[in-house]
C-alpha cells in the first residue's frame, strides 16, 4: 500500500518501529530497522539515540549509549 500511494517513510516511522523491537527485545530486527533508516538516507541522530535510550535501560545500561543521548 505505501509503495502503491507513493509514500515513503519519515524518520518518525524508523524511530515508532525502533522503539516497538526494542520494547518486545527483538534486537534483531531493531538493528534492522536502523540499517534501513541509514540507507533511506536518516542519519542517527539525538531522537534516535533518545528513542534507543528509552527502551535501551531494560535491556541494560550502556554508558556511549547514554552519553549520546
Amino acid at each position: 500500500m505505501v509503495r502503491e500511494e507513493g509514500l515513503l517513510p519519515t524518520r518518525r516511522t524508523y524511530h515508532l518501529l525502533l522503539s516497538g523491537h526494542l520494547r518486545n527485545r527483538n534486537i534483531v530486527k531493531a538493528m534492522d530497522v536502523i540499517q534501513r533508516m541509514l540507507k533511506a538516507g536518516f542519519g542517527i541522530d539525538a531522537r534516535t539515540h533518545a528513542t534507543i535510550i528509552s527502551a535501551y535501560r531494560a535491556l541494560g545500561p550502556d554508558v556511549v549509549v547514554q552519553t549520546c543521548a
